[in-house]
């Protein structure tokens, strides 16, 4: 059995930047089980591996406008992927010849939808509201992340995606963001139940701390996504989480519409809308390899 995959460099403009995902078709005339989609993933070793299948009655994947998704990390399968998703759309689109203005995916979160912007794509996404949390229930991991001095300012929890929403201080610089560390490999020990699978730290950007880009234009707020739960340490670029993030910093900041990056050391960024319907997820991505996976 062979299979169509590619790699692609998601919520980036430049090769070799922000968050790869591989992205294997699935052809209707060939059954692959979950346990082999699940020995792809660990292959593969990326935070995420998506599988594209076409739903009955297609026949083409440049022809059809509704795909079916999944995605699983090299430990397991996962809810939600927002990188993998924008990978799988760039793929459909760049290099499946796909002439569709938007694609729809049926997913275990529901039916996703990923449009044409210009260059870029934007993923339409279901809101993972915040909500406040009590920092006793997860006192352990709070002792792992702060070790030193440095506190968190608001703490929330995100019950659709087990994600634990930390905001450090607003004058935490961008360089003192992206090299703060903990011990990641005593997360896990530190809370091994299903309440939480992920942290998600975040600080308000601004001129004065650095938060700003090449160009000089002011991110309105950075972030970093840790999930050893899953098998991933440090996710490069995050899309799920940026559907709290979005929410909480609505909130706070009495906007809709943000600039965001996330700082880990491949870094990427994404502009967001929010509404009340979905979080719009606009990014850019590279096509790095197409290849043929045999499996015998």
């Amino acid at each position: 059995m062979s299979l169509l995959i590619y790699t692609v460099d998601a919520f980036t403009g430049e090769a070799f930047g922000g968050n790869p995902a591989a992205v294997c078709l699935l052809p209707p005339e060939l059954t692959v089980e979950e346990g082999s989609m699940q020995k792809i993933a660990s292959e593969m070793n990326l935070s995420e591996t998506a599988f594209l299948s076409l739903p009955d009655g297609q026949t083409s994947f440049s022809e059809s406008e509704r795909f079916s998704l999944r995605w699983f990390t090299p430990k397991m399968e996962v809810l939600l992927c927002g990188h993998a998703t924008l990978a799988s759309a760039k793929v459909l689109f760049s290099c499946v010849g796909n002439k569709s203005d938007e694609l729809k995916f049926d997913t275990m979160s529901g039916e996703l939808r990923a449009a044409r912007t210009g260059d870029d794509i934007t993923l339409f996404f279901p809101e993972n509201k915040p909500i406040p949390i009590s920092a006793e229930v997860v006192t352990a991991l709070l002792q792992v992340i702060f070790p030193g001095d440095i506190k968190h300012t608001d703490i929330m929890y995100v019950p659709s995606t087990y994600n634990l929403l930390l905001r450090l201080p607003d004058e935490m610089t961008r360089k003192e963001f992206e090299e703060y560390s903990f011990d990641i490999g005593q997360l896990v020990p530190a809370h091994n139940t299903n309440l939480i699978k992920g942290v998600i730290l975040t600080v308000k950007g601004s001129v004065e701390n650095g938060c700003v880009d090449s160009k000089g234009a002011v991110y309105d707020f950075v972030s970093r996504y840790f999930a050893p739960w899953y098998g991933v340490n440090e996710d490069p670029v995050t899309g799920s989480a940026h559907t709290s993030l979005s929410t909480y910093w609505t909130k706070k900041l009495n906007k809709d519409t943000f600039y965001a990056r996330q700082c880990s050391q491949r870094g990427g960024e994404l502009r967001l809308k929010y509404t009340p319907d979905c979080v719009h997820l606009t990014g850019s991505s590279k096509v790095m390899i197409k290849g043929t996976l045999f499996i015998q």
